[in-house]
C-alpha cells in the first residue's frame, strides 16, 4: 500500500470511532437522568468527537504527499486527533453510570442544590463506581477537552471551541463517585460533602502554601537524607559523587514530603468540610468507614497517602465538639417513645466510643518512616490554619451553612418519630395548615441519630441473625431517601407556587375566612362524630390530619396544595416517577402456580422505569404499568380508604385498576395498576393528580400486616409464601 492509501484506511478508522463514539452519546441522551449534568457532558462529547472528526479531514487534505516531513508531521496530528477521540469517549461511562436507575436518585437534586450553594462556580456529576471508595475528580474536565482541542484550532479557524463545543458545559466539571455497593446505603452518603470539602482544601493548598512547606522542612530533610546515605553505607562522604547523590536524595525527599503533608491535607480539610456541612452525620458516617479499615494504617505509597482513619475521625470530632453548643450528650428529651432514656444512653456510648478512639494516639506512633514523620509534623498547624480558612475565608462558617446545634435539634423529636411509626421524615405536619418542610441535614442527623439510638445487638439470644434489626435499618434507609426526595419536591414546588391556608367548608358550606376559625372548626369534628359518620368530608380528613398522636393521624405526604388536592369526600394523590413495565416480548406466559420460580420470572421480565419530574411517560393502549402515588400514605386504625381514578383521565381511557382498598394501618406509597383501554397512546407526567383517596370509618383494631408496607414506590408482585395459593396450584392439593 502507499502512504496516502495508508492514512486513507487510518483516516476512515478515525472517522469511524468518532462516529461510534456520537452514535454512543445518541443512545445514552434517551435515557433518563436525574439532573442535567449527565446530559450536559454527552453532548460536550459528541460535539468534540466531530471536532476531531473534522480536524482529522482538514489534516488529511492540506498533506503535501511530495514531503516525506509533511507527511510524518501530519500522521502525528492524525495520531493525536484519533487518541483523543479514544481518550475521551472513554469517559461516557460516566454518562452510563449517572443513570437514574444506577443512582440513589431521590439524593441527587439535593446534593446538587448543595454543590450549587457552596461551589457555584462548578458543575458536578454523581456517579457509582465498582471500586469501594468515595472519590472526587480534581481535574476540571471541560480545562482538559479546552487544552486538548486547542491544538487543532489552526486547521479549524471557524470555530470557537468555548461556544460551539463546549457550550454545554459552561462551568469547570467535576465528577464525584461512590461506591456502587453503597447505592442504598443513604445514610453512608453523608460522605459526598467531603468529596465536596475536595474542592475547598485544592484552594487552600496553593502553590506559595506548598512552597512554604517545603521551605520549612528543607534543613531536616537534608540531615534526614544524610543519616540515611551514612547508614546505608553505599557511598561515604567527601567520596566523588557524595555530594550529586545527596542533592538528588535531598530534592526528592523534599517532593515525598510535600506529598505526604498534602495527601493528608487534603484528606483532613475535606473531613473538615464534612463535618461542618453535617455535624454528627459525618463524624458516625466517617466511623462506619473506619471500622472497615484499620483504625492505625500509615500512610505510604501504597495507601495513595491516607492518613490514618484515626486522625480523620479525631478532626471531624474536634469540629463537631467546638461548635457555640454541644451536641452531645443527648438527653430523652429527643424521643417521643417509652424507651426514651434508654435510646439516649445508646447514643451517648457510641459517642463516648469515639471520644475514647481519638484519645489514643497509636496512629502517630505507627508513622516510623523519618520522612512521613517530619511531614506529620507540620499536618496538625496546617489544619487549624485550613479549618480557619474554610471557616471564614471560604464562607462556610457563615450562618446557614454550617450544621449548628440549633439546626440539627430544632426539628429532630418530631422526624425521630416519623421514621419510628415508618413515614417519611421529610417534614413537620402537624395539621393540614402546619407543614414546615426540612432540610438535607435535618433529615440526614435525624436518621442517624436514630439508627444510633436502636439495640444493636446483631444476635438474638438464642444465637440467631436478628432479622428484624436488619429490617429495621433497610426500612429507615428507604424512608430517609424518600424524605430527601420529598423535602426538595416540596421545597422547588412552593417556591414556583404561592400557597395560601387551607380553610375547609363548614356544614352551612361557608367557606372560614380566618385560620382561628378553621381550627375551631376542626376542633369540632370529634373523634366520635367520624366514627358516626360513613365517607369522610373534607373537615373531618382535615381534623384526622391535626390528630395529636402520630399513629392516630392520617398522613398524606407531602402535601403539596391542600386547596388542590382535598375535595368534598376525598382527597387527591398524585402519580408518582417510578413505573414497573412489563417486558412483552420476552415474557411467553405467567404462571401463578409456579410458586418456586415465579418471584424470579416477575423481576427478570418487568423492569423498574424512573421518569425525573416535570418529563412524560407514554402509556400505550393496551398497556399495563404498575405505578404508585407520589405521596406515601398512613392510614390510622380507624380509617381505611378505596383508591378511584380521577374523572378527567377515565374519560381518556385511563383506568386506576385492580387493588383499590387500602386497609386500616397501611403505610407506604400506594401502588397503582395502570392501564390505557383508550385507543390512543396516553401522555403521563409525574406529580400530576391521578386518583383519589375516599375515606371510611372502621371499628375493631385489625390493622394491615401485609407484605408491602412501608414501600417507597411501586413493588414487583410477591407471590412467595402464599399458602393458600400453594395448596389449589400444586398437584399435592388434590384429594
Amino acid at each position: 500500500m502507499t502512504p496516502r492509501s495508508q492514512l486513507e484506511s487510518y483516516l476512515l478508522e478515525i472517522l469511524a470511532r468518532a462516529q461510534s463514539a456520537k452514535d454512543r452519546c445518541s443512545s445514552l441522551l434517551a435515557y433518563d437522568f436525574i439532573s442535567r449534568s449527565p446530559q450536559d457532558l454527552a453532548q460536550a462529547i459528541s460535539r468534540i468527537c466531530d471536532f476531531l472528526a473534522q480536524a482529522a479531514v482538514a489534516i488529511f487534505s492540506q498533506i503535501d504527499w511530495a514531503d516525506a516531513a509533511s507527511i510524518e508531521a501530519d500522521l502525528v496530528s492524525l495520531r493525536t486527533a484519533d487518541t483523543l477521540i479514544q481518550r475521551w469517549a472513554a469517559h461516557l461511562r460516566y454518562i452510563q453510570g449517572a443513570k437514574t436507575d444506577r443512582l440513589p436518585w431521590g439524593i441527587v437534586p439535593s446534593f446538587e442544590s448543595l454543590a450549587a450553594a457552596l461551589v457555584p462556580d462548578k458543575q458536578v456529576l454523581l456517579r457509582p463506581k465498582w471500586n469501594y471508595n468515595y472519590t472526587v475528580t480534581l481535574s476540571d474536565f471541560r480545562n482538559i477537552y479546552k487544552e486538548g482541542l486547542e491544538e487543532f484550532q489552526d486547521v479549524l479557524p471557524s470555530y470557537d471551541i468555548e461556544k460551539d463545543v463546549l457550550g454545554n458545559l459552561k462551568q469547570p466539571f467535576h465528577i464525584i463517585a461512590f461506591p456502587s455497593l453503597e447505592r442504598e446505603n443513604i445514610l453512608l452518603h453523608t460522605l459526598l460533602g467531603h468529596e465536596l470539602g475536595h474542592l475547598f482544601a485544592d484552594r487552600f493548598l496553593t502553590k506559595d502554601r506548598k512552597e512554604a512547606f517545603k521551605a520549612s522542612v528543607i534543613d531536616q530533610v537534608e540531615s534526614i537524607t544524610d543519616q540515611d546515605l551514612r547508614r546505608a553505607g553505599l557511598i561515604k562522604p567527601g567520596t566523588l559523587f557524595y555530594d550529586e547523590v545527596l542533592r538528588e536524595q535531598k530534592a526528592y525527599n523534599t517532593e515525598l514530603a510535600l506529598e505526604y503533608w498534602t495527601r493528608a491535607l487534603e484528606e483532613l480539610l475535606s473531613d473538615v468540610v464534612g463535618a461542618i456541612l453535617f455535624g454528627p452525620a459525618a463524624l458516625f458516617s466517617t466511623l462506619e468507614m473506619a471500622i472497615q479499615q484499620e483504625y492505625d494504617i500509615p500512610p505510604s505509597p501504597e495507601t495513595n497517602f491516607y492518613p490514618p482513619w484515626r486522625m480523620r475521625l479525631r478532626e471531624v470530632l474536634y469540629i463537631v465538639e467546638t461548635g457555640e453548643k454541644a451536641f452531645f450528650p443527648t438527653n430523652a428529651n429527643l424521643f417521643q417513645s417509652p424507651d426514651a432514656s434508654e435510646r439516649a444512653l445508646r447514643i451517648n456510648e457510641k459517642f463516648e466510643s469515639v471520644q475514647r478512639l481519638c484519645e489514643q494516639k497509636t496512629d502517630f506512633k505507627k508513622i516510623s518512616e523519618p520522612i512521613a514523620r517530619l511531614a506529620y509534623s507540620r499536618v496538625e498547624a496546617g489544619v487549624r490554619e485550613g479549618t480557619s480558612f474554610l471557616l471564614q475565608d471560604a464562607g462556610l462558617g457563615k450562618k446557614g451553612r454550617r450544621a449548628t446545634q440549633g439546626v440539627v435539634f430544632r426539628y429532630m423529636r418530631v422526624l425521630m418519630d416519623r421514621l419510628d411509626h415508618g413515614i417519611p421524615p421529610n417534614a413537620l405536619e402537624a395539621s393540614v395548615n402546619d407543614r414546615t418542610r426540612v432540610s438535607l441535614v435535618e433529615i440526614i442527623n435525624a436518621a442517624w441519630f436514630h439508627r444510633a439510638s436502636l439495640p444493636s445487638s446483631v444476635l438474638t439470644e438464642d444465637g440467631v441473625l436478628n432479622e428484624d434489626l436488619v429490617t429495621q435499618r433497610k426500612r429507615a434507609n428507604r424512608l430517609t431517601l424518600k424524605a430527601i426526595e420529598f423535602a426538595g419536591l416540596a421545597g422547588d414546588y412552593w417556591k414556583a407556587n404561592r400557597i395560601e391556608d387551607y380553610f375547609p367548608k363548614t356544614g352551612s358550606a361557608e367557606v372560614l375566612t380566618s385560620k382561628e376559625e378553621s381550627l375551631q372548626a376542626s376542633a369540632k369534628v370529634s373523634d366520635r362524630e367520624i366514627r358516626e359518620a360513613g365517607v369522610l368530608s373534607a373537615s373531618e380528613i382535615v381534623a384526622c390530619m391535626g390528630r395529636e398522636r402520630i399513629r392516630e393521624r392520617l398522613v398524606v405526604t407531602p402535601l403539596l396544595n391542600p386547596h388542590e388536592s382535598l375535595g368534598a369526600g376525598a382527597i387527591d394523590v398524585r402519580l408518582g416517577n417510578q413505573f414497573i413495565v412489563m417486558k412483552r416480548e420476552a415474557f411467553p406466559l405467567l404462571d401463578v402456580g409456579k410458586l418456586d420460580t415465579i418471584e424470579f420470572d416477575i423481576e427478570k421480565f418487568q423492569e423498574k422505569v424512573i421518569r425525573p419530574f416535570h418529563e412524560e411517560f407514554i402509556l400505550q393502549p393496551g398497556q399495563l404499568v404498575i405505578g404508585s402515588t407520589l405521596e406515601y400514605v398512613q392510614l390510622p386504625p380507624d380509617l381505611m380508604c378505596y383508591v378511584i381514578g380521577k374523572s378527567t383521565w377515565g374519560r381518556m381511557g385511563l383506568i386506576i385498576a385492580t387493588a383499590t382498598k387500602v386497609d386500616p394501618g397501611f403505610r407506604g406509597c400506594i401502588t397503582l395498576e395502570i392501564i390505557n383501554e383508550g385507543e390512543v397512546p396516553l401522555v403521563l407526567y409525574p406529580g400530576l393528580p391521578i386518583a383519589q383517596l375516599v375515606l371510611h370509618r372502621t371499628s375493631g383494631k385489625d390493622i394491615y400486616s401485609g407484605g408491602y408496607s412501608c414501600a417507597i414506590g411501586p413493588e414487583f408482585p410477591k407471590f412467595g409464601g402464599k399458602k393458600e395459593w400453594k395448596y389449589w396450584t400444586s398437584s399435592r392439593g388434590r384429594p
